[in-house]
């Protein structure tokens, strides 16, 4: 188990900001398997990992990441997961409202989600009027 956590760690290093085309196609993929992990810590890693995917290649954006960060911001066990997800989500949705967030490789997932949540509206009526 911890040789899997390892390797699924290793791959969000390399492949969230390598500079080959084939490596930020995989990532998706790679995101999406960790993203159903059951543990906390691999999860917790993908879904910071699947933000700065977005932030840097808002192209790669998958139906099937989203519909999973759905799921668990509504039924992870987790709470620090469960906000994480929720955080991912509304970035996703509304990459306008991140345009003041600094475009940079963030290394801290917990600091980085802090920001976040605060750069958000608190009232999801202000994203459409965001819009």
């Amino acid at each position: 188990m911890k040789k899997i956590i390892v390797t699924l760690i290793t791959l969000f290093a390399l492949s969230a900001f390598a500079q080959t085309a084939e490596t930020v196609e995989k990532a998706p993929l790679n995101y999406l398997k960790a993203l159903q992990s059951s543990n906390d810590a691999v999860v917790s890693s993908a879904i910071f990992y699947v933000v700065k995917l977005q932030m840097f290649y808002p192209e790669t954006r998958d139906y099937r990441i989203t519909g999973q960060l759905i799921t668990l911001a509504n039924k992870s066990k987790n709470e620090a997961i469960r906000n994480q997800a929720e955080l991912a989500l509304k970035y996703i949705q509304y990459p306008e409202l991140m345009k003041q967030l600094e475009k940079k490789d963030y290394k801290d997932g917990a600091e980085f989600f802090s920001m976040l949540s605060e750069k958000l509206p608190a009232n999801p009526a202000e994203y459409a009027a965001a819009r």
